[in-house]
C-alpha cells in the first residue's frame, strides 16, 4: 500500500529514535563476557517495525480548520478594540457611573461627533426664470473698467477706475415688460398714464413692450410686491456699478463697434416708438437691449466718481432727489448709447422712453 509522505516521515523518525536508543543503551550497560549461547538457548527475536496504517483524513478537517483560524483571528481583533473603546477618560467617569446607576448605557454628549454630509455646493445655472417667466442671465465674478478715459466722453464719466466683482449675479434678460408689470401689479400702461396727469403720446403697448412711465417710487413698489410674491428678498434695481458691468460684457471700449446690431437709437423725439423687447442681438453675456430702446433706471447715483479701486461696492442709500438713466433710449444718438454715459433724472418724474431692469442677487 503506498503511504503518504506525511506517514513515510513518521516511520523514518521512529526508526532514527530507536537506533539513538539502542546505542544509548548499549554505552550504558556493562560489557559482555564472550560467552557461548548454549545449544538450547534460542535468540531473542528482534521486534520488528510495525507497519503504519494510512490514516485518512475527512476532507472537511481543512477547510474548517482554515474557518476556525479566521474565526479566531477576527474576534481577537474585535476583543482588543471593544477594550480600548470601553477606556473611560476621567472627564467622562462622572456620566459613566451614572449611567451605571440608570441601568441605561447612553453615550455622553461630548463623545458624540456629529456627523459631516460633504456636498458639492450647487453651481447657480447660466440662465434662470422665476414665477411669471421673468427671464435673468448670469454674469459672472470679474473685474473691469468703469467710466471712461476718452477726451469726449462727459465730465459725469470721469476719472475711469477699477472696480472686481468676487460673487456673480443675475440680471434681466430684457427690461421689465408691460406684461410682467401687470402680473405683478395688476396695473397697465394705461393706468400708469392716466393717473392724476394730462394723457401723454403712447410709445408701444403690448406684452412685449417695455414698461414705461413709472416713476422711481412706482419701481420699488413693483419690486416690493415681486419680493413678496417670490418669497424672498433678492430681487432689486442694479446700481450703476453693476449695470455698467453687465453692459460692458467684458469690453473695454465705449460701446459695440457695430451699434445697430444691438440697439434701438438715432430716432426723432416725439415720433420714435419703443419696440418688443429682444428683437436686436444679445452682449455677449446674453442682455438684450442694454443700449438704446428705452432708457433704463438705476438705483443710485454718484455725482462725482473716485478713482479708487473698488471690490464688491454695495448700494448706498439713495437721496430721494435725483437718479441716474443708463443706456440711452430710441431718440438718443449713438453718443448717448454708450456704456459709460450718464443722465440725470428727477426722483419722482417719468418718462415714455423711460423704463428699468432688476438685478437678483445669487446668495
Amino acid at each position: 500500500e503506498k503511504l503518504s509522505a506525511w506517514e513515510n516521515a513518521r516511520i523514518i523518525v521512529h526508526r532514527a529514535v530507536r537506533s539513538r536508543v539502542q546505542e544509548h543503551i548499549k554505552k550504558k550497560l556493562p560489557p559482555v563476557a564472550n560467552v557461548q549461547p548454549d545449544a538450547d538457548t534460542k535468540p531473542l527475536p528482534v521486534p520488528a517495525i510495525p507497519k503504519t496504517r494510512r490514516r485518512r483524513t475527512p476532507w472537511l478537517i481543512i477547510p474548517l480548520a482554515i474557518i476556525a483560524m479566521a474565526a479566531f483571528l477576527y474576534w481577537g481583533r474585535s476583543g482588543e478594540k471593544g477594550k480600548e473603546e470601553n477606556v473611560i477618560s476621567p472627564s467622562h467617569q462622572g456620566a459613566a457611573v451614572s449611567q451605571a446607576d440608570s441601568g441605561q448605557k447612553k453615550i455622553p454628549e461630548t463623545d458624540k461627533v456629529p456627523i459631516k454630509v460633504l456636498t458639492t455646493p450647487a453651481v447657480p445655472p447660466q440662465r434662470w426664470s422665476n414665477t411669471i417667466d421673468m427671464a435673468f442671465v448670469k454674469i459672472p465674478a470679474g473685474t473691469f473698467t468703469m467710466g471712461s478715459t476718452s477726451s469726449q466722453a462727459d465730465d459725469l464719466a470721469k476719472p475711469a477706475h477699477p472696480v472686481q466683482f468676487t460673487r456673480p449675479f443675475y440680471i434681466g434678460k430684457y427690461e421689465v415688460t408691460q406684461k410682467e408689470w401687470t402680473a405683478v401689479l395688476g396695473t397697465t400702461i394705461r393706468d400708469q398714464n392716466y393717473r392724476g396727469q394730462k394723457p401723454r403720446q403712447f410709445r408701444g403697448i403690448g406684452d412685449r413692450y417695455p414698461m414705461y412711465y413709472v416713476s422711481y417710487q412706482d419701481i420699488l413698489a413693483f419690486i416690493q410686491r415681486l419680493n413678496e410674491r417670490e418669497k424672498t428678498n433678492t430681487y432689486r434695481l442694479p446700481t450703476e456699478t453693476e449695470w455698467e458691468y453687465a453692459a460692458r460684457a467684458g469690453s473695454s471700449q465705449d460701446g459695440p463697434a457695430n451699434l445697430q446690431l444691438y440697439s434701438w437709437f438715432g430716432e426723432e423725439i416725439g415720433e420714435g416708438a419703443l419696440h418688443m423687447v429682444g428683437l436686436k442681438r444679445a452682449n455677449p453675456w446674453g442682455a438684450h437691449d442694454m443700449l438704446g430702446n428705452a432708457a433704463e433706471l438705476i438705483y443710485n447715483f454718484t455725482p462725482q466718481y473716485s478713482a479708487a479701486r473698488q471690490i464688491d461696492p454695495r448700494p448706498g442709500t439713495e437721496d430721494g432727489q435725483n437718479y441716474c438713466l443708463r443706456g440711452g433710449s430710441i431718440v438718443d444718438d449713438e453718443h448717448l448709447c454708450q456704456f459709460s454715459t450718464r443722465v440725470v433724472m428727477a426722483g419722482n418724474s417719468s418718462s415714455s422712453y423711460a423704463g428699468f431692469r432688476l438685478l437678483k442677487e445669487i446668495r
